[in-house]
């Protein structure tokens, strides 16, 4: 068997022997530790694409729940970006149409629409109200073939501490995304996992997790 490996970092045969010839100091190393940590800041992703897509999904998804309309219904979509969403609608022919799955995850487009027949009739601007916008903020407007042009904006798309998702979303959001591992856990233990890991605090060894 081989020897175990207690002392990644700082052994004899560890990173800083092997990048910095040995040279290291532990405090400076170790004093970013005693600053805030901002777990609690951390935002989840509802769908499993570029985050700055989530504004538009989640303002189409509301247009359509408030004004009862079917994708045939529509005539166009515009959307309203802003700085750092622009990857995301340029090249405007090639992100209306993703060849690759990646190109369709990068795409406001597609990712609003979800079929390229409708993709094709997104279009955008950038407001100049939207120069202070983060990126996951977002606002669309959709014409409709009987006239209606419902609007719909997002300051924070879902997920973000400010928009949080339920208690019941995320885990499962986990058991979901587990279940789509190379390796699956499978439904029972990726529930039982989740369970673990929101009692955390009351673990006495996290090693206990993958028991």
């Amino acid at each position: 068997a081989l020897p175990e490996f207690k002392q990644p970092l700082e052994g004899r045969a560890g990173f800083y022997a092997l990048y910095a010839g040995g040279e290291f100091a532990p405090d400076v190393l170790l004093a970013p530790l005693a600053r805030p940590w901002r777990i609690e800041q951390l935002t989840f992703k509802a769908w499993p694409s570029c985050r700055g897509t989530h504004p538009f999904i989640a303002a189409a998804l509301a247009a359509r729940a408030e004004h009862g309309f079917a994708a045939g219904d529509i005539a166009a979509i515009h959307v309203s970006i802003g700085p750092m969403q622009r990857m995301l609608v340029e090249p405007l022919a090639r992100k209306q149409a993703p060849q690759v799955a990646i190109d369709a995850r990068f795409s406001v487009p597609f990712c609003t629409a979800l079929v390229l027949a409708l993709a094709a009739k997104v279009v955008f601007d950038q407001p100049d109200a939207a120069a202070g916008w983060r990126g996951d903020a977002g606002a669309l407007e959709i014409t409709l073939k009987d006239g209606r042009r419902p609007p719909a904006a997002l300051d924070r798309a879902r997920g973000c501490p400010e928009s949080p998702l339920g208690e019941s979303e995320r885990p499962a959001k986990f058991v979901d995304c587990a279940g789509r591992a190379a390796v699956s856990l499978g439904p029972e233990k990726a529930q039982l996992l989740a369970g673990r890991i929101l009692a955390l605090e009351e673990c006495a060894d996290v090693g206990a997790l993958f028991a």
